[in-house]
């Protein structure tokens, strides 16, 4: 599906606020590409030609499919002087979670013996205040079957 052609008034406005707009939303690759590429009014094509990798790979990455090398990161953060930085990932949706209530409903799904000791409001609580990006896991080891 092909988007329609923006004018120059609107691409210089997509320009001007794609900065900010990186910044407030913090995008992974696949749609920080994306509005790049929309921001320099260019198609996958064109953008493709223009950081030197092929259509198929630029279509992939903005799929969220994609694998790219540093260079290519690189060539997609230029044409804006951006440059490729770790963030930690937000956890505002995370923040609205009943925390209690998930460790609840583990309670009564499970038995005590099978809920992670490490599974708490204190470590749920602590990631979301730090912003660490690894996951919440837990693993359950199931009960040996007694005769």
């Amino acid at each position: 599906m092909r988007s329609a052609k923006k004018t120059p008034e609107e691409l210089q406005a997509l320009r001007r606020s794609l900065p900010d707009r990186l910044l407030k939303e913090q995008p992974d690759i696949s749609v920080a590409a994306k509005m790049i590429r929309e921001a320099l009014g260019l198609s996958q094509e064109e953008f493709a030609r223009l950081i030197q990798i092929s259509k198929g790979a630029l279509a992939k990455l903005e799929q969220g499919a994609g694998n790219p090398t540093l260079e290519t990161l690189e060539a997609i953060a230029k044409p804006f002087n951006l440059r490729i930085a770790l963030l930690p990932q937000t956890a505002s949706s995370t923040q609205s979670v009943d925390i209690e209530a998930i460790i609840g409903l583990l309670k009564q799904a499970y038995p005590a013996s099978q809920v992670p000791a490490t599974i708490g409001p204190m470590s749920i609580q602590h990631r979301i205040k730090t912003k660490q990006k690894a996951p919440i896991t837990m693993s359950f080891k199931k009960k040996p079957i007694t005769d």
